[in-house]
Formats: C-alpha cells, structure tokens, sequence
C-alpha cells in the first residue's frame, strides 16, 4: 500500500508541512534581541500581523487541497467522543 501513488507516507510531505510551521518561530526567537523593544511598544499590530500570517497560511494550505482536487468531509459521528 506504501508503494501505491497517491496513497502512504510522504516524507517530502513532511517536509512540506513540518518546515513551514517552525521556521518562522525559530527566525522571530532569533530576532528577538534586535526587535524585542518595537514588538513590545506595537502589541496590537504584532498581533493583528500575526493572525493574519495564520490566516493566511491555513487558506493557502486549503486552497493548495483543493486545487490537487482532495476533499474533506466533516461528519459528526466521525469525530472522536471525549
């Protein structure tokens, strides 16, 4: 089954999705002794900035799903009982 197109473990899916997340949080960490002093006097524009990159990328990974045609479907009893 692993070996079937379309279907089994991608590492450059991995990849794909895995490096994108930390890279921005590890680059903001780095920066963060030359632009601690503005982040802290620009809390609500940081804020709103950082909510939309998040925006952002959630509508770019949707849209790349829908353009290779896969589709999500939500239904309730398939959702795990807590």
């Amino acid at each position: 089954m692993l070996g079937q197109s379309g279907t089994g473990f991608s590492t450059d899916a991995l990849l794909d999705i895995g490096l994108p997340l930390p890279l921005p949080f590890l680059a903001g960490q780095a920066a963060r002794p030359l632009i601690g002093t503005f982040i802290g006097r620009h809390k609500a524009l940081t804020s709103v900035v950082g909510r939309g990159s998040i925006l952002l990328v959630i509508y770019a990974a949707f849209s790349e799903g829908i353009v290779a045609g896969t589709r999500w479907t939500w239904r309730a009893w398939c959702w795990p009982q807590w």
